[in-house]
């Protein structure tokens, strides 16, 4: 009676799903705590996603101390002081996870990327990726294709150049090139800019490097430049990629034709979730709402394929394109995880940098589950809609040298702060 009475306290309040023989069997009493520690991970899951931040924080100091050990917690942590602003401490814990669990050194550095991108941390961010790329060499185009993106948003290079010249210069010779042509075209060194750019490279080819060089061409201006590379890299590419470059190609030469035929095409090669939100991320950087149209019809006719796609990316991307109607289906269909908060709004504000305002890609990044690529395309397009507001001209892609603040949960805004941290390796 009395190991009933216990259980069934422990069982209504404090750990649902303990299980009696995790009571009445003192050699299993070892994993109550576990057990416990897993519980208060859930509350703080839970009462992050609905904006309780404190109560949060409070949950899961608890499930570390009856847990100290535990990985998962311990990053969860890591995560929530990020979007709470105590960056000294997350950036803190981050470092003492990679020290202290070299088996999950991948997984950490991963999660420590996606923070700092959610958050739109762009400086620690360069220096994450510059610190990881010529380590983590499975990865390495991660790290480049971000480091690329913080350059765009506008990372301080010069300060990159001086402090972090030697890990630039041992880069792989094809990522280096590339990163040096964005450096050159951010400080207005044009001409060096293009001739790096104009070089296709003749040694063993990364296709990611590949199709960043064509893409980077083009943008600069030097679309014949941008085919004569294509040319050169066609054997590297595959089909779907190859046709994605084509599309961007042609909407950059506001060929309109060619455009939509190869979206068109391409709809019938998106047949995987990952494919899918790559053409998202083309359609918010371009605001392309008539294959948005297409797509979202393609996506309701087949709905297995729809049912594995982020309905959150698919309900931003309907906003990004003034298809506020259609992307209202997406609000529920599609693909959802437990946290995600989607505000009552039917259009983005592409021109604010305010954390506070729901409406706003900053709030909006930080509050949802996003793939990678959709990110990426948000923060691009909010930097070019602020440079040109900020210079008096339209709002139209090109480059920029705005950088973005962090960006809280709508639901839950938190103070500014700031840190010059980073894993230490």
């Amino acid at each position: 009676a009395g190991t009933a009475a216990i259980w069934g306290f422990l069982r209504f309040t404090t750990a649902p799903g303990r299980a009696w023989s995790q009571v009445a069997r003192p050699s299993q009493w070892q994993e109550i705590p576990v057990i416990r520690a897993s519980y208060f991970t859930s509350i703080a899951m839970r009462a992050f996603a609905e904006g309780r931040t404190a109560e949060a924080m409070l949950a899961l100091g608890t499930a570390r101390h009856l847990h100290p050990e535990d990985y998962a917690v311990r990053l969860l942590r890591a995560q929530f002081a990020m979007y709470e602003r105590n960056f000294a401490h997350a950036d803190a814990e981050f470092a003492s996870l990679w020290q202290e669990h070299p088996t999950r050194r991948a997984h950490t550095a991963i999660t420590f990327h996606d923070t700092l991108l959610a958050n739109s941390r762009i400086e620690a961010l360069a220096r994450h990726c510059l610190s990881m790329v010529n380590r983590d060499s499975p990865r390495s185009a991660l790290w480049v294709r971000s480091l690329l993106h913080t350059i765009a948003l506008g990372v301080d290079t010069k300060r990159l150049r001086t402090e972090y010249g030697v890990d630039i210069a041992a880069l792989p010779t094809h990522a280096r090139k590339l990163i040096e042509a964005e450096i050159h075209w951010q400080e207005g060194d044009l001409p060096r800019a293009r001739e790096l750019l104009r070089q296709p490279y003749l040694a063993a080819v990364n296709p990611l490097y590949a199709k960043l060089q064509v893409m980077l061409t083009a943008r600069r201006g030097e679309a014949a430049s941008a085919r004569v590379l294509l040319s050169h890299y066609l054997p590297f590419l595959a089909e779907f990629e190859l046709q994605l470059i084509r599309l961007d190609l042609a909407v950059l030469e506001a060929d309109e034709e060619e455009s939509v035929a190869l979206h068109r095409g391409l709809l019938l090669l998106a047949n995987r979730p990952d494919r899918v939100e790559r053409l998202l991320g083309y359609l918010i950087r371009q605001n392309r709402g008539t294959e948005y149209r297409a797509l979202d019809h393609h996506l309701r006719a087949n709905p297995e394929l729809a049912a594995q796609v982020s309905g959150p990316a698919l309900w931003l991307a309907g906003l990004a394109c003034g298809e506020p109607e259609r992307a209202l289906h997406w609000r529920t269909g599609g693909r959802h995880l437990e946290g995600d908060y989607l505000p009552e709004i039917d259009h983005l504000n592409f021109t604010t940098l305010d954390p506070t305002h729901e409406d706003g890609v900053p709030a909006l990044i930080n509050s949802l589950t996003l793939p990678r690529e959709v990110i990426y395309a948000l923060q691009l397009r909010m930097s070019h809609a602020v440079a040109a507001g900020q210079r008096g001209l339209p709002r139209v892609l090109g480059s920029s040298s705005a950088s973005l603040p962090a960006s809280p949960k709508s639901a839950s805004p938190r103070p500014m702060a700031s840190s010059n941290a980073s894993i230490a390796l």
